[in-house]
């Protein structure tokens, strides 16, 4: 049987991608390599908890909720906002708040700082409003009729903006930021929402702030595996098929074209259209192969730097044991002094490695009672990881080298240890516990290196200096989508794959019917 289209992995890029074809009456066919779908936008369950695979929360609900409603579901979704909480030593506040009411807590902390603080805050209004729905209006970003009819509605305003947003992107967000205040600690806040630093630019931090204070940050009240069966649905009723277990191991080139993929176990698929829900590594250096490639785009593609990884616990706790009293909202970004860190693999780990460092604890079940037992919690504890310094532990097929469950245990009880210092009681209330490293995000998320927010947000990278559209392939008839998609996270992960899917299904649907 030949398809009009197959998809290669149900995250909801693909999933969405998938949807649109099928509404649309094409004969699809999309591949998925594990059991579930939705792919880090999925939960897992253990001993009667529910966790998150990947995303805690997603940005611009409206625009997920049109888009399902745009594919006949009919079932109205609610969203409720998640806030985001930042301690370490005397300051303590709530950062997703409205600019004015977070220019007023932070003054509380830096009375000094209070004529900065207005005045960065009013250049991040500035900028955000220059990025304001950015994909209806970017003709940059933007394919067929909707690359040529973008501009009408707003006239000379889109050149006003990309002069706005292209200045700011040269600029790095803590430079801009020590313009403005002198505290180092203030300045980390302002320029990358941590008590620590870091190098994007002031354009990206810009969509941050907006993100995080503005448009807001939320939760469905169906969580992330409503909206996967939700598009299951759609994909099914319209006569589309979904193969789980599924795993493409190469996307097939006849005549400098994709023709279709191979599964792993030696199947040929044949299709028109073929897209890519993966990241760009795995796609075109493994499952297409360098010889089917110009050689400047096999280089480029090898240089790209990810976003980096995370270490992850995820932890069933008796609730009676534990006080939670600490956590003023359903994440909290904790570092229990501003001393200096110690590199991971420079030293014996201890609780104090992980308390002079900035993790997430996320009160997951907070946002869903029935993701933990009653009379028990949900939490999830967030540090950033390097990749390289889990290198070591893998073994073929995914497999581990010997030693990896210890060390990872390890891990996680000084994790633990470093939390209970703001959460008393944590290690003893203690019942379930399991963490997610570099290699399990690489293993199940597909990400290489185990890349959890895609490509680098790093302002002197490429992928962090200029928002670019990723989908179109040096291979007629492949196609992105994805998290890696589009250069940056413009619209916070979970929508910009959503988005993405979009646009790949109105390009070729239009290209279609000519």
């Amino acid at each position: 049987m030949k398809y009009d289209c197959i998809v290669i992995g149900a995250g909801i890029g693909g999933l969405t991608c998938a949807a649109r074809f099928a509404k649309n009456g094409m004969k699809i066919l999309l591949c998925e390599k594990f059991e579930h779908i939705g792919g880090t936008a999925s939960v897992f369950r253990r001993e009667g908890y529910t966790f998150a695979a990947g995303p805690l929360s997603f940005s611009y609900p409206v625009y997920v909720a049109s888009t399902l409603k745009e594919l006949g579901v009919k079932e109205e979704i609610t969203f409720k906002r998640s806030h985001f909480q930042y301690k370490s030593g005397k300051i303590d506040l709530l950062l997703s708040l409205p600019f004015q009411e977070l220019t007023d807590e932070l003054k509380k902390y830096f009375p000094e700082e209070k004529k900065g603080i207005r005045s960065f805050f009013r250049l991040m209004k500035k900028i955000g409003k220059a990025q304001d729905k950015r994909w209806e209006w970017d003709y940059q970003l933007l394919e067929g009729n909707k690359k040529n009819e973008a501009k009408k509605p707003y006239g000379n305003e889109v050149e006003k903006r990309l002069s706005v947003i292209k200045k700011y992107s040269r600029v790095g967000a803590n430079k801009l930021a020590d313009g403005f205040v002198k505290d180092e600690i203030l300045e980390n806040l302002l320029a990358n929402q941590s008590f620590e630093e870091g190098t994007m630019s002031a354009s990206l931090a810009a969509n941050m702030w907006d993100l995080m204070s503005e448009t807001g940050i939320w939760y469905p009240d169906i969580g992330f595996e409503g909206i996967g069966k939700l598009f299951s649905k759609i994909i099914s009723e319209n006569g589309g098929e979904i193969r789980t277990f599924s795993p493409v191991s190469k996307i097939v080139v006849r005549n400098g074209k994709a023709t279709g993929v191979e599964l792993s176990g030696g199947e040929e698929i044949k299709s028109d259209i073929v897209i890519s829900c993966l990241d760009h590594k795995l796609t075109f250096l493994q499952m297409i192969g360098e010889s089917f490639l110009p050689h400047d785009f096999v280089k480029w593609v090898r240089d790209l730097r990810d976003s980096g990884s995370v270490f992850c616990v995820y932890l069933g706790v008796d609730s009676s044991k534990v006080d939670l009293s600490a956590l003023r909202a359903l994440h909290l970004f904790y570092r229990s002094s501003i001393a200096p860190v110690d590199l991971w693999g420079s030293g014996t780990f201890s609780k104090e490695f992980f308390t002079r460092r900035e993790f997430e604890i996320c009160h997951w079940s907070g946002k869903d009672k029935s993701f933990a037992p009653e009379r028990k919690d949900a939490i999830i504890i967030r540090v950033n990881a390097p990749y390289e310094h889990f290198r070591k532990w893998k073994a073929m097929e995914g497999g581990r080298k010997e030693g990896y469950y210890e060390y990872k245990d390890k891990i996680i009880k000084y994790l633990i240890q470093a939390a209970e210092t703001i959460l008393p009681g944590l290690s003893s209330s203690v019942e379930f516990s399991e963490a997610s490293t570099p290699l399990t995000y690489e293993t199940w998320g597909g990400g290489s290196e185990g890349a959890c927010a895609g490509w680098s947000w790093d302002e002197s990278d490429e992928m962090g200096s200029e928002l670019k559209c990723l989908i179109r392939t040096p291979v007629p008839n492949l196609y992105m989508v994805g998290y890696q998609a589009f250069s940056q996270l413009f619209m916070g992960g979970f929508a910009t794959a959503m988005h993405s899917g979009n646009m790949v299904a109105d390009m070729i649907v239009e290209e279609v019917n000519g």
